[in-house]
């Protein structure tokens, strides 16, 4: 789709319709850029769900998740990394 379509809101919209009336307790939002993990952390953040007069952000607790230092450690311990070095 283009941009501006509308594509994060309407994550942000469903997120919210989830949460709220489908009995959902977590929504994860991945993102390969982090630029587009910025761009929808602001949306959701700015986002306010018609007839509650709150954000989301006021309503639903949201989080940016780190990458925890196990990932990087087991990255660079594969067999498969290791084995393309030693050639």
């Amino acid at each position: 789709m283009a941009t501006g379509a509308g594509k994060t809101y309407t994550a942000a919209t469903l997120s919210y319709r989830l949460l709220a009336h489908a009995g959902f307790r977590r929504i994860l939002f991945l993102a390969d850029r982090a630029n587009l993990v910025r761009q929808a952390r602001d949306e959701y953040l700015a986002y306010r769900p018609l007839g509650t007069g709150r954000s989301f952000a006021e309503l639903y607790n949201v989080q940016k998740l780190g990458r925890p230092d196990s990932i990087k450690a087991r990255r660079s311990s594969s067999p498969r990394s290791s084995a393309s070095t030693r050639r």
